[in-house]
């Protein structure tokens, strides 16, 4: 059985880190119980011994014939109890939460021409599958990452804005640049190129956790009403999607004369994944939903107000584990996302704005038995208030309990999590002090108002980093709408711009330094709607403007032209791209997935 090791989490302020404690196991099943165990939205559970299309949104999951994602009453916990969990190793953690096992091999800088972010090539650890069964290997977003951690003697503090070196220094940093051969720093006055092979672990400034958490529900999806889910693997990855981007992939085993056989797996596409990951569906431990209304409790800042011990070791609070390290289990149950609590403790949690309700399941540790003996509650805004909910003398014959939806107070800024000593009227028979006192919340969500999430338009330049070094003759964020398209021939999700309602223009200014100069430009018309015209001009010449018709493109397939900038070499020009529907028609989504200045290499002499 493989073992979890310990891991800090904090966000917001607090730490994320992996502790030198020793390992904890993780619970396998019981073999008399179902291999599967889901809470529906409506809190039935249901245990099954069979999982069927869970990785094909085309298709109805179903654990045995119970559907799982019914939109009246749609999964909210989906464990495979036969699946352990162990995190060892180099591994990214990610502002949103996330945790990616692998190791950064390659940094590359942003590309605009090729529309890349600064992203990581991380070789990934089993059991992610490469295309065609080759070593795996992702690009990353370095703009979504919160710490790489290129060592397995991970560090316990983060500490923003700071390097240490595989030689144990540890750098305070006022500015960063990636460059190809690692990292490009401004330290005390001076700058330091320091190479890839010499880092240890970088940590990166601190995210706007309540923007990020609303932003990641906000995320563009083939369905508005799709769910978001996040994943727990057999290695300790814990991967954030949207449930109507999951594909399922039959990959062939074995080679040669060997028997040839299917494993089922699924493609997942993280919104820091500039590529899809490749999982075997049976090395997925555990996954949990919410709607986009819904928001993880555990994602968001937290500080904590009170934690105290009768017993001498003082437990502290976990984000999205156990206080001993392992997965949050309650009962039959377990989760990715949670608070492990132990008696006594007070944490505060920042809400998002408009929080109506408050959900959760909550319990004693699956491995406390019958122990344990706590009272819980939730307040508004500080315990003093008189709590939403409580339950006393809760203990581990309890099992799980199903809170809420709770209403929460509309002026409410923050909710408070409380785990109490039972030490008055303790029930005969009950643990004495706080003696297996571990408490887990699993996947405490908050429902808010779908009118504050953000429109991923307003940040289109996050979203499509190709259009970055242009401006756009009209405000994008109001006429625009993106969304999401599957690309087979890139094998990978990418986004789309919609402007259904009419055309836009895109400038830029460069100097032409080059004969060879020219602008590349490689589109896909992916939807219902007209194919746009694409028309250049060069600002203050007579050359006629040329076009790109994608009318006789397939929707999807690449529409390319090359415009050369031969007649303007030692000038600096204007470059107007403008975007217009055929005459009287309504266009199309447009993938844009190369925009940018090719061979534009030293001044040319006479």
């Amino acid at each position: 059985m493989r073992v979890l090791v310990l891991m800090k989490w904090a966000v917001g302020g607090l730490v994320l880190s992996a502790l030198a404690a020793g390992p904890v196991i993780a619970q396998g099943p019981d073999q008399a119980e179902e291999r599967y165990w889901a809470i529906l939205r409506s809190g039935t559970e249901v245990g099954a011994t069979t999982l069927t299309d869970w990785a094909d949104p085309d298709k109805t999951a179903r654990l045995d014939k119970t559907p799982l994602f019914a939109p009246r009453n749609p999964v909210r916990l989906l464990c495979d109890r036969s699946v352990s969990v162990a995190l060892t190793g180099p591994r990214l953690l990610f502002q949103n939460g996330d945790i990616l096992p692998g190791q950064v091999t390659e940094i590359r800088p942003a590309d605009p021409t090729g529309g890349s972010p600064a992203y990581a090539l991380v070789q990934l650890a089993a059991p992610f599958i490469g295309p065609d069964n080759t070593a795996p290997l992702l690009p990353v977003r370095l703009d979504a990452v919160r710490r790489l951690l290129m060592t397995d003697d991970v560090q316990e503090d983060y500490q923003p804005n700071s390097i240490i070196l595989k030689d144990g220094r540890r750098l305070s940093v006022l500015g960063l640049r990636w460059t190809r051969d690692g990292v490009r720093v401004l330290v005390q006055g001076q700058i330091l190129s320091l190479a890839l092979k010499d880092l240890a672990e970088v940590d990166l400034p601190a995210a706007d956790l309540v923007h990020l958490v609303l932003a990641q529900n906000a995320y563009p999806g083939p369905r508005a009403d799709g769910l978001i889910g996040r994943l727990r693997a057999s290695n300790g990855a814990a991967l954030t999607f949207r449930s109507d981007m999951l594909r399922p992939l039959a990959i062939q085993t074995g080679a040669g004369h060997h028997a040839k056989s299917s494993l089922a797996c699924v493609q997942v596409q993280p919104g820091w994944a500039l590529e899809p990951l490749t999982l075997p569906v049976d090395e997925v431990a555990v996954s949990d939903y919410w709607r986009p209304t819904d928001v993880p409790l555990s994602l968001l800042p937290a500080r904590t107000l009170q934690e105290k011990s009768y017993t001498g070791y003082l437990w502290h609070w976990r984000r999205n584990l156990d206080v001993r390290g392992g997965l949050l289990e309650v009962g039959r149950m377990s989760a990715d996302l949670g608070v492990g609590m132990h008696s006594l403790s007070q944490v505060a949690f920042t809400l998002p704005p408009s929080a109506q309700a408050f959900w959760s399941i909550v319990g004693l540790a699956r491995d406390v038995g019958s122990g344990g003996c706590v009272n819980l509650q939730v307040t508004p805004d500080d315990p003093g208030h008189a709590p939403l909910w409580r339950r006393d003398f809760v203990r581990g014959t309890d099992g799980p309990i199903v809170v809420g939806p709770v209403p929460l107070p509309q002026a409410a800024g923050q909710m408070v999590l409380s785990v109490g000593f039972a030490d008055h009227n303790r029930p005969q028979g009950a643990d004495p002090m706080d003696i297996r006192d571990r408490v887990n919340w699993l996947m405490p969500l908050v429902e808010i108002d779908r009118a504050v999430l953000p429109q991923p338009q307003q940040d289109w330049r996050y979203y499509l980093p190709v259009l970055d070094d242009w401006q756009p003759g009209v405000d994008l964020a109001q006429v625009g709408r993106l969304g999401v398209n599957w690309d087979p021939s890139g094998r990978r999700w990418e986004m789309t711009l919609d402007t259904a309602h009419g055309g836009y223009q895109l400038t830029r200014r460069i100097e032409v330094l080059s004969p060879d100069a020219a602008l590349g430009l490689t589109v896909a018309r992916t939807g219902e709607g007209a194919a746009p015209i694409l028309t250049l001009q060069v600002a203050g010449s007579t050359a006629a403007p040329q076009q790109l018709d994608t009318r006789s493109a397939q929707p999807g397939a690449d529409a390319t032209v090359s415009w050369p900038l031969r007649d303007f070499v030692n000038k600096t020009i204007n470059l107007v791209l403008t975007v217009s529907p055929p005459s009287g028609a309504t266009m199309g989504p447009l993938a844009w997935r190369r925009l940018g200045i090719t061979g534009n290499g030293p001044p040319a002499h006479p």
